[in-house]
């Protein structure tokens, strides 16, 4: 069984070893806690705030705390790996009965690529081109409280200018849509340093959300990795989720990007309102994880 709550008990308090990168002559700087917030009601019901950086840095980080259930849509691109658009469609419930649906698919096509359900505590995974599934239990924390999810502990800087940062794995399997409503594995890298980024609008609109834009520039490693040089991000102000997100190169071409078509929050999620079937002449090419399955399945019934 793949033990979420294993891996955070090895990993420094609920989080993960995310990576490395380099910071190249600067340090790591942050903010100041804003203490001046201001709160103010729009028509639509959602608070509207002033966030200072350490605020919306913290938020974006911890997305995943600040709703209960998220339906959407999103396209994305990402050059520096694929020239490939792909939609993703989504819907996930968090909380003490977790559930992640999402499917993947090209930009211009009807052809569902993958297919991603976490349900009772089981990671089923659908290829329909190849015909093939694999089945992965799953266990996920039911309390995230004891974990560190400051913004100070989640960046140790290391010896030679060398930083590793620190991931979350107290959430259930999320699939593609992880890139949109809990990317902390990306923009993690692209906030460390606030010297670089900067929030041009507290209270825009997209989509008819309320969001924070912010825009900043990539350098090192990470500039490298994503062939850009300036990054600007929509992030919804009532979760922190990622709702767009343009990188450009030194022509102002966009190499990457990510654009949410729909968003809907909070509103319930049946189990029954997601069924995924298993045809009959797709091949399980997981079937190492079957006995971890069948001893899940006989644990429960006790």
């Amino acid at each position: 069984m793949i033990n979420r709550k294993l891996i955070i008990s090895l990993s420094l308090g609920g989080l993960i070893l995310g990576g490395t990168f380099y910071i190249e002559n600067h340090q790591i700087a942050f903010a100041k806690k804003n203490t001046n917030t201001v709160e103010t009601k729009k028509e639509n019901q959602q608070v509207v705030k002033s966030y200072s950086k350490e605020e919306i840095h913290y938020k974006i980080l911890n997305s995943i705390d600040y709703f209960q259930t998220v339906k959407g849509a999103f396209e994305e691109y990402n050059g520096a790996i694929s020239n490939i658009h792909s939609k993703v469609e989504y819907q996930v419930r968090v909380g003490n009965n977790p559930l992640a649906y999402s499917t993947i698919a090209m930009k211009d096509s009807n052809n569902v690529e993958q297919i991603h359900l976490f349900k009772d505590e089981i990671l089923l995974t659908i290829y329909p081109e190849r015909k093939e599934y694999g089945k992965s239990p799953v266990s996920v924390p039911k309390d995230s409280s004891e974990i560190d999810k400051s913004i100070e502990h989640r960046y140790a800087v290391g010896e030679k200018d060398v930083s590793n940062f620190l991931l979350r794995a107290d959430y259930p399997p999320l699939g593609p849509a992880e890139s949109s409503i809990f990317n902390q594995a990306e923009l993690i890298n692209y906030l460390y340093n606030y010297n670089l980024w900067n929030i041009t609008n507290q209270d825009d609109l997209y989509l008819t959300r309320h969001v924070i834009t912010i825009e900043g520039s990539l350098a090192g490693r990470v500039a490298r990795i994503t062939k850009g040089t300036t990054f600007k991000l929509w992030i919804d102000q009532e979760t922190g989720v990622l709702l767009k997100k343009e990188i450009k190169n030194e022509k102002g071409d966009i190499v990457a990007y990510l654009k949410t078509k729909t968003f809907i929050v909070n509103k319930p999620i049946k189990d029954e309102e997601i069924k995924v079937g298993i045809p009959e002449d797709y091949k399980n090419g997981f079937e190492q994880n079957e006995q971890l399955i069948k001893r899940l399945e006989e644990t429960k019934q006790k």
